[in-house]
């Protein structure tokens, strides 16, 4: 009896060490679950938010220069207070870095374009219906295509008798430019019997355009007034 107990007891230990053998082999044969890889965050892309009226758009963003205006350098002024200001732009002009003496019969008015510094009307002469008047602004560009843009204003006829010369005012290089013939202007219809007196100041920077058109004689007239104020100019004090 007792060696039937002996064995009853091996063989139960037997059968409790082969369960825990079995379940530790299927544990070791179980191989862990591999974790899902985390998907990649959506990338969003940054859109342009619409501005509110009034806000500040890049400085003659979408503007075009007027008819005929010469290139302008990258960053370089065309005429007004920054680049590709355009003509009746509410911005002022940029501010002159000389001074002048008009004459006191000229008469100051108001702009009538953001390239303009200053406007002045003249008298005219008897048998001329309208006044000349001239023109302060500032302008980019190469002096010499400006001059020409200038005198490509009038018709072939002025073009050929156009004349050019050149002064030192200031100290500053200083071109005249005098055409008679028919006015076109900028895509004018065109007015014969006009003339245009002209000078280009080479100030620093951006130069000074004095540009006086009108009847042909009542800008003859003006010349001497004309010629005075180039001779008034002077660098504004700093």
């Amino acid at each position: 009896m007792a060696k039937d107990g002996v064995s009853s007891n091996v063989l139960g230990m037997l059968l409790i060490l082969g369960g825990i053998g079995a379940g530790a082999g299927l544990a070791l044969l179980r191989k862990p679950a591999t974790p899902a890889p985390t998907p990649a965050p959506e990338v969003v892309q940054p859109q342009s938010q619409p501005q509110p009226p009034g806000a500040a758009q890049p400085p003659g963003a979408g503007k075009a220069l007027p008819p005929g205006h010469p290139a302008v350098p990258q960053g370089q002024m065309p005429m007004g207070g920054a680049p590709g200001v355009p003509p009746g732009m509410a911005a002022p002009a940029e501010k002159a870095s000389i001074e002048w003496t008009a004459p006191a019969k000229w008469k100051l008015v108001p702009n009538t374009s953001g390239f303009r510094i200053a406007t002045y009307d003249l008298t005219h002469e008897p048998g001329d219906s309208e006044n000349p008047q001239l023109t302060v602004s500032r302008i980019g560009g190469d002096v010499e295509a400006n001059a020409q843009r200038w005198v490509t204003q009038f018709d072939e006829a002025g073009q050929k008798t156009a004349k050019r010369s050149e002064r030192t005012i200031a100290g500053f290089k200083t071109t005249i430019v005098e055409v008679q013939g028919k006015y076109g202007g900028m895509g004018g219809q065109g007015e014969a019997g006009w003339a245009l007196l002209g000078a280009i100041v080479e100030t620093p920077g951006t130069a000074h355009f004095f540009k006086l058109t009108g009847p042909q004689k009542s800008v003859l007239a003006a010349r001497t007034d004309f010629d005075a104020l180039l001779a008034s100019i002077k660098p504004v004090a700093p």
